[in-house]
C-alpha cells in the first residue's frame, strides 16, 4: 500500500539459525511523544514536569525522575525468528498517515523469557504516497542509436508523493514489440541508447519512489 513502512533487520551478532537464543522478534511503533534517547537533566527545567525518554514517560517529583508507567510505544506484532522484515500499515490500530513521522524498533526474544532483549530503533520513518505521472515528456534529437529524453517531475499533493526515480517503457511501432529500458532513471534529462536507426519508437515514462511506481505513465510527444 502507499501508507506503509517496510521495516527490515538482521539477527543479533553471533546468532546462528536454530540455536534457540532467538525464537521471536517484537516489532513496536510509536506515533506520538516518542521522546528522545538523551538522558533527562538532573533537575527539571522551569515549568517542566514530564520527560519522555525512549518512549517512556518520567515525572519529576521534586528530587528525582520517576517512571509514571505511561509508554507511547505500541506492539505492532510478534513474529518468528525466520521473519526479518515487516510491512507496517498501522500503529495502535490506527493506519499510518502520510507525511507523519513515526519511530519503529525491533527486539529479539526466546522461549525462556516473556521479555525481549536490547532494542534496535529506527527513527523518523515517514510513509509517502506513490507519485503521480511525469509531465511534458519529450523524446527528441535522434542520432544513430541515441535519443534525448526530457520531462518534468510530477506534482506532489496530499494523495501523491515525490518521485525518486523513473522507468521507461519502449514500444517499437514497426515490430510492435515492447520492452523495458534496462536502466532506471534518476534524472529528468537523459540520453537513452540502444535504438535501431530508422525505427520509430514511442517512450512511456513512469514515476516511482520506495513505495512503488504509478501505473498510468506519460507517453512522449515526439
Amino acid at each position: 500500500t502507499t501508507e506503509s513502512v517496510l521495516l527490515q533487520w538482521q539477527p543479533p551478532e553471533g546468532y546462528t539459525v536454530g540455536d534457540e537464543t532467538v525464537t521471536k522478534y517484537k516489532v513496536e511503533g510509536c506515533a506520538q511523544n516518542c521522546g528522545t534517547d538523551e538522558l533527562f537533566p538532573p533537575v527539571a527545567l522551569v515549568g517542566q514536569k514530564h520527560y519522555v525518554l525512549g518512549g517512556a514517560e518520567y515525572e519529576y517529583t521534586g528530587s528525582i525522575w520517576q517512571l509514571t508507567g505511561n509508554t507511547f510505544w505500541r506492539t505492532v506484532d510478534i513474529v518468528p525468528f525466520f521473519v526479518l522484515d515487516y510491512n507496517i500499515t498501522s500503529v495502535d490500530g490506527q493506519g499510518l498517515v502520510v507525511d507523519q513521522n513515526y519511530e519503529f524498533r525491533v527486539s529479539a526474544g526466546n522461549m525462556n523469557s516473556v521479555s525481549f532483549g536490547p532494542l534496535a530503533v529506527i527513527s523518523q520513518a515517514t510513509p509517502v504516497n506513490i507519485p503521480g505521472r511525469p509531465r511534458e515528456v519529450v523524446a527528441s534529437n535522434p542520432k544513430n542509436s541515441e535519443v534525448a529524453l526530457n520531462f518534468v517531475p510530477p506534482l506532489t499533493s496530499n494523495v501523491t508523493g515525490a518521485a525518486a526515480f523513473y522507468r521507461v517503457l519502449v514500444f517499437n511501432e514497426i515490430t510492435l514489440e515492447q520492452y523495458e529500458y534496462p536502466q532506471t532513471l534518476t534524472g529528468t534529462s537523459q540520453i537513452l541508447t540502444g535504438f535501431l536507426y530508422g525505427t520509430v519508437y514511442r517512450l512511456t515514462v513512469f514515476s516511482g519512489n520506495l513505495n512503488g511506481f504509478e501505473t498510468a505513465g506519460r507517453i512522449s510527444t515526439d
